[in-house]
């Protein structure tokens, strides 16, 4: 029988950090407000063929934010076993919700892997392939439904401290060269068998966050409307008298009470957006 050296089998993982801001004026940056310093690794014990991030120095209530979520961006996780160039159809995965909990998130799909059987030779199948995202710590995944968030990938995850993301890509693939077939990282079943080509992964992941309502702004969209302006007409008792509702903060400028004074103020912000 002819032996088939393995080709060289790389896993690469490109990952973009993009920052979006929801009601933030000013505009995204890096890093969020909070801080956001954060260290990646490769292989590590107990988490063979995946990565290992942590983000740290996070401080959403510090940096004056309502809201920070963290996720991969929209129709981004990709992953082909054709020396990770050809990425199309279902190799562009789908957010799994029915496997995916609050602590770990699936993107599923399909790739082809070309490899030697040891008694068929060399042969191309179509596998099942699976991305993970497992969160400890400071976040959760969550589904987004009425957040605000728009470009995410089907899942985002409310920050509120340092977090750590375990990533692995796996593949319903062969494990040996006799054609046992088992749910393996991915560079591990490449080094299990020989194969040709090699393995690319690519998705980008970012923060996005929301600053608090601001003054005038007494029902939470972000604009100083006649919305506002009827709520504000039910808060305002006068000097003195504590407001009726906790939604009334947002019309008291100083001092415990919505007055006169406060609603000057209120003119002045009227149909203001942001």
């Amino acid at each position: 029988m002819k032996a088939h050296p393995a080709r060289s089998a790389l896993l690469l993982v490109v990952v973009l950090t993009v920052s979006l801001a929801l009601g933030d004026p000013v505009g995204p940056g890096w890093p969020p407000p909070g801080g956001a310093d954060w260290a990646g690794s490769g292989e590590s014990p107990g988490h063979t063929g995946g990565l290992v991030w942590q983000y740290s120095n996070l401080d959403p209530v510090g940096g004056g934010l309502a809201d920070l979520w963290w996720g991969t961006s929209a129709n981004s996780m990709r992953i082909s076993l054709d020396n990770g160039e050809n990425y199309s159809g279902a190799e562009i995965l789908v957010f799994s919700a029915t496997h995916s909990t609050s602590t770990t998130a699936y993107w599923t799909g399909y790739s082809h892997l070309t490899w030697y059987h040891r008694t068929q030779g060399r042969r191309t199948d179509q596998i099942s392939v699976r991305f993970s995202i497992a969160l400890t710590g400071g976040a959760t995944w969550v589904d987004p439904g009425s957040t605000g968030v728009t470009g995410h990938s089907g899942t985002i995850a409310v920050v509120t401290g340092d977090f750590v993301a375990i990533l692995l890509a796996e593949g319903y693939m062969p494990s040996s060269p006799n054609g046992d077939w088992a749910w393996q990282p991915i560079n591990v079943g490449f080094d299990s068998v020989s194969t040709e080509g090699g393995t690319g992964i690519s998705f980008s992941t970012g923060f996005w966050w929301q600053f608090p309502p601001g003054f005038g702004d007494l029902d939470g969209d972000y604009d100083v409307d006649l919305d506002d302006h009827a709520l504000f007409a039910g808060c305002m008792d006068g000097p003195g008298v504590a407001y009726p509702t906790s939604s009334c903060e947002r019309g008291d400028l100083d001092d415990g009470d919505v007055d006169l004074g406060d609603f000057a103020e209120f003119q002045n912000v009227f149909g203001t957006t942001g």
